[in-house]
C-alpha cells in the first residue's frame, strides 16, 4: 500500500490517501469509526486499521479514486516524534568527504522544518551557503516502539519506507563538530511522494 499526504491545489489542508498508479483515494471517504489526518495517526491506530482499510478499498466505489493531477504533494511523513539520521554508513563516501567512520556510524537529528515535499522547491540561500551537496536516501518509518532490538528483530518495527533526498551545506558541516544544523535548513529534507507499508517488501 502506497501512503501519501496531499493538499488540493490552492488549498491548506493536509489529506492522507491511499496511492495506486496515477490515482488517490483520500482515507477521509473511507467508512472509519474515526478520523485519520496523517501517517502518525494511522500508525498510532495499529496494525487493524490497515486491515480494515484494505478490506474497504476492495469495495471502494471507483467514482472515489481521483486522479492525482488535482493535488499537490506534501512530504510523506509530517511530525513525526523524531527524524533520525545515520551518517558515515558507507565506506566509500565517508572516505570521499575525508571523514573517519572507523569508530562506526554518527547518529544526528533532523530539525521538522528541514522536512518538504515531492516536487517541491529548496530555496539555497548562498549568504548561509555556497557548498551546497545532497544524496538519495532510504527513509524508514518506525512502526511501534522499540528498545534492545535485535537484529534479527528489526524488521519486525518497521512500518515502511520512503525515499528521502538529504541536503548538506558541507562548509558548515565541516566547520562544526555535529552535523544537524548544517542538514536543517528549511526544507533540506525532501520526503517522499509515498510512503510504502513494509508488507509490500519482502523480508530478506
Amino acid at each position: 500500500m502506497k501512503i501519501a499526504h496531499l493538499q488540493f491545489k490552492n488549498q491548506p489542508d493536509a489529506l492522507l490517501a491511499i496511492v495506486s498508479d496515477d490515482q488517490a483515494l483520500l482515507v477521509r471517504d473511507l467508512r472509519l469509526s474515526e478520523p485519520l489526518n496523517s501517517l502518525q495517526d494511522l500508525i498510532l491506530d495499529g496494525p487493524e486499521i490497515l486491515e480494515t482499510i484494505f478490506e474497504q478499498i476492495s469495495q471502494a466505489d471507483t467514482k472515489l479514486w481521483q486522479s492525482l493531477e488535482h493535488f499537490t504533494f506534501l512530504p510523506a511523513v509530517i511530525n513525526p516524534p523524531i527524524t533520525l539520521a545515520v551518517g558515515l554508513n558507507y565506506d566509500e563516501h565517508a572516505s570521499e568527504l575525508k571523514l573517519d567512520n572507523d569508530a562506526g556510524p554518527v547518529l544526528f537529528t533532523l530539525f521538522p522544518n528541514s522536512l518538504s515535499a515531492h516536487q517541491g522547491n529548496v530555496e539555497i540561500r548562498p549568504d548561509i551557503s555556497t557548498e551546497i551537496d545532497y544524496e538519495g536516501e532510504l527513509g524508514v518509518i518506525i512502526g511501534k516502539p522499540a528498545k534492545d532490538v535485535t537484529p534479527e528483530e528489526a524488521l519486525d518495527y518497521v512500518f515502511g519506507y520512503t525515499i528521502t533526498n538529504d541536503i548538506t551545506a558541507r562548509d558548515i558541516q565541516f566547520r562544526e563538530p555535529q552535523w544537524s544544523r548544517c542538514k536543517s535548513f528549511d526544507g533540506f529534507t525532501p520526503v517522499g511522494p509515498w510512503v510504502v507499508t513494509a508488507d509490500e517488501i519482502p523480508n530478506p
